[in-house]
């Protein structure tokens, strides 16, 4: 924007700036947000298996039902998480 002489084109060149640094940011602190989902998710997932790999009787799976209802609420707001990522990035690449 400084190497832009008309004021008018500089002006808009900065506002321009500004929303796309605003965006930018935006999506970061989502893309942040999802990865700690992702991240409690896999954990929870991992645990799951190590769990349920080594004792496949029906107390065992019924002891981890608290679990799987937690992961399986986990996973929505990972599935929530990248939808918005998703929609941000949409909005990001349509601006003209």
């Amino acid at each position: 924007a400084a190497a832009i002489q008309n004021p008018e084109l500089r002006k808009a060149s900065e506002s321009r700036r500004t929303a796309m640094m605003a965006a930018h940011d935006s999506l970061t602190k989502s893309m942040t947000e999802g990865r700690g989902l992702i991240v409690t998710l896999m954990g929870n997932l991992q645990d799951l298996r190590n769990f349920i790999g080594s004792d496949l009787t029906e107390s065992a799976v019924a002891s981890a039902q608290e679990l799987f209802a937690g992961t399986q609420a986990d996973a929505k707001r990972v599935e929530t998480a990248i939808a918005g990522v998703q929609k941000q990035l949409g909005a990001i690449l349509s601006r003209k």
